[in-house]
């Protein structure tokens, strides 16, 4: 039997100096599960510890009501926590394990790595644990779809209107930090199909179609990638 163990994201997981946030980890055995118990431990940095009121959980894979997990020890000054483990599963996806982690006010800005900081089975199988003290680092994000000539679309991450016959507005459902890379291609049968990118912004973009050097309406495909603030 092989226990694994692995940090979820975000890893590192971010929190700003007296800040609680979850440190979520998912866990599994092969090649067949396990009914449990089995006994986890979770080791913090210096200047981070598990909160006098805090519970840990594990989730299943479709069930949306988290159980609680009984914390059988918080020892050395609270910076680590044991508790045992529900049922484990044989995959990944399975099983989710979360444990709050709290801050303290005078804690360092930086990222910190406990080596062997989660464990499983007396050790049996340990992964480092990672934690940046200060704000999350952004995150990359794609936005993508299709535009239709009438002014349907499909995709993800945005919303589009026809303002014209040969305009389009494209509103992304979460701002970038900075206007993204944009690209408008062509997917139309007709010759000489054409889109371009009429203005970018954090926000949203416009572009404009036109066919044989008139403006027309066109179907396109389009794409926009940079960076976001990332949800913890």
């Amino acid at each position: 039997m092989a226990f694994y163990i692995k940090q979820r994201n975000p890893n590192p997981l971010a929190l700003k100096p007296g800040e609680t946030q979850k440190l979520t980890f998912e866990v599994w055995a092969e090649p067949a599960g396990v009914p449990g118990p089995e006994a986890i431990t979770v080791q913090l940095p210096d200047r981070l510890s598990f909160p006098t009121d805090g519970l840990v959980h594990y989730t299943k894979d479709g069930d949306p009501s988290p159980q609680e997990c009984h914390v059988t020890s918080v020892e050395d000054a609270r910076k680590r926590v044991r508790f045992e483990t529900g049922a484990i599963g044989n995959g990944t996806g399975g099983f989710y394990y979360s444990v709050p982690v709290q801050a303290a006010a005078d804690a360092q800005p930086g990222e910190k790595t406990v080596p062997g900081g989660l464990s499983i089975a007396g050790g049996l199988t340990a992964v480092d644990l990672k934690i940046l003290v200060g704000d999350p680092p952004p995150v990359e994000k794609r936005v993508y779809g299709y535009i239709n000539a009438d002014g349907t679309w499909s995709g993800t991450g945005f919303t589009a209107t026809k303002s014209n016959a040969h305009t389009f507005n494209i509103k992304f459902d979460e701002a970038f930090m900075s206007p993204p890379i944009a690209l408008a291609t062509p997917f139309d049968e007709r010759y000489n199909a054409q889109s371009q990118i009429g203005s970018l912004g954090n926000q949203s973009v416009i572009v404009y179609t036109s066919t044989n050097t008139s403006w027309a309406a066109v179907r396109f495909c389009f794409m926009a990638v940079g960076l976001v603030v990332p949800k913890q």
